[in-house]
């Protein structure tokens, strides 16, 4: 938090309905993958 202190800034809720340039890391996921692939690394 300190780190977060010394810049000035706004921090404001937008809507999901308002927020039109939302990626997909804003976004709770709709689809999630049927079947989990052990294969695939780990980020």
């Amino acid at each position: 938090m300190t780190t977060l202190q010394q810049y000035d800034m706004i921090i404001r809720h937008i809507s999901g309905k308002e927020n039109t340039t939302a990626d997909a890391l804003s976004r709770y996921p709709v689809d999630k993958p049927d079947v989990i692939d052990d294969n695939e690394p780990h980020l």
